[in-house]
């Protein structure tokens, strides 16, 4: 576990082993950072737990809201990208990698393996299907759901998520 100068951790936080924390972050109340993730795999036998043996990269400037999770990686890291906004009760999936200068509102949830661009606004409860792609710049709405790779600067809103009329 690393963290970075200036960080600030809040209360009842937890941060698993495997978790590099940058400078200048904030991380609110009962956050959790590095748990492992949901990798199911059904087979004959019943079903299998994937062990999650990687960990958490968290850029410098970030804030993370309080009751926030963030899965540490399969193999590798879960990334969080430098200046990123995260807000309270968002679950970010492991093995997703976030860019730089994101909002993430409140109640949002990324699922595994979800590649989100840089300079992004997912909106106040959206859900993001696992292994999803989502272009710089683009804009999720409150409540849609994303199934399908977005493209630079997409709006997208609905259930399921389809672009704004209008927009790229």
């Amino acid at each position: 576990m690393h963290i970075g100068q200036g960080t600030v951790i809040g209360a009842g936080v937890v941060v698993y082993p495997n978790v590099k924390i940058g400078k200048n972050c904030i991380i609110e109340a009962n956050t959790v950072l590095g748990n492992a993730g949901f990798g199911v795999v059904k087979n004959r036998s019943g079903n299998w737990m994937i062990p999650h043996v990687g960990g958490v990269i968290i850029g410098n400037n970030v804030r993370v809201g309080a009751l926030t999770t963030i899965d540490r990686a399969t193999i590798g890291s879960t990334i969080i990208g430098n200046f990123c906004k995260i807000d309270d009760k968002v679950h970010i999936a492991h093995n997703s990698v976030i860019g730089e200068r994101n909002i993430i509102c409140a109640g949002a949830n990324v699922g595994g393996s979800v590649t989100i661009g840089d300079d992004c606004w997912l909106g106040l409860g959206c859900n993001i299907m696992q292994k999803v792609y989502v272009g710089d710049r683009t804009t999720i709405g409150i409540g849609a759901n994303v199934f399908h790779d977005t493209y630079r600067q997409a709006n997208m809103i609905g259930y399921p998520a389809k672009k704004m009329p209008g927009s790229q």
